[in-house]
């Protein structure tokens, strides 16, 4: 509502993209960053972006990668494994996702994010991960509060994906 007042129109809609009277073939880009994990039917999902894009719309995600060293690293504790999380994904999967759903062109990059080794403190101690938790705690009571709350950038555990929609079927 707020948003719709500043912009002088009811442009902006909330709403899951699945029941959302969105018209087809009308946008050019769909973002989901962190999204299609939690999604109960990413299958459903892609179609209806599929549907909602222009021909050679851009669709670009951003999820949990299995194929990441975090998670090589840690097996079974990764700390991307949440009860919040249904699904997951890596470059083969989700490039079979696109096939299936009519996009094409998939590109794939590491997820880079900026964060504060606090940040990182914050989340361990949230999503408690045997061992690496304690670690990363006993590292930061030894890191001098400036560094702490430095940003830098941390290729961790995710993975972005961008895809084209099919000019023709």
């Amino acid at each position: 509502a707020t948003a719709n007042r500043r912009l002088g129109s009811d442009v902006v809609q909330c709403g899951d993209i699945e029941t959302m009277l969105l018209p087809s073939a009308e946008f050019d880009v769909a973002v989901f960053s962190d999204v299609i994990e939690h999604v109960r039917d990413p299958q459903q999902l892609l179609q209806r972006v599929h549907e909602c894009l222009r021909p050679g719309g851009t669709v670009f995600i951003v999820t949990p990668d299995t194929d990441s060293w975090s998670h090589r690293l840690m097996g079974r504790h990764w700390m991307e494994y949440k009860l919040e999380h249904l699904f997951y994904f890596n470059r083969r999967s989700l490039r079979f996702l696109f096939t299936e759903n009519g996009f094409e062109q998939a590109k794939f990059f590491r997820n880079v994010k900026a964060l504060s080794f606090d940040y990182i403190r914050a989340h361990f101690r949230r999503f408690r991960v045997p061992v690496w938790s304690g670690a990363v705690e006993l590292v930061g009571k030894m890191t001098p509060a400036a560094l702490s709350r430095k940003i830098f950038p941390v290729v961790a555990s995710g993975l972005v994906a961008i895809a084209k929609r099919k000019s023709s079927p």
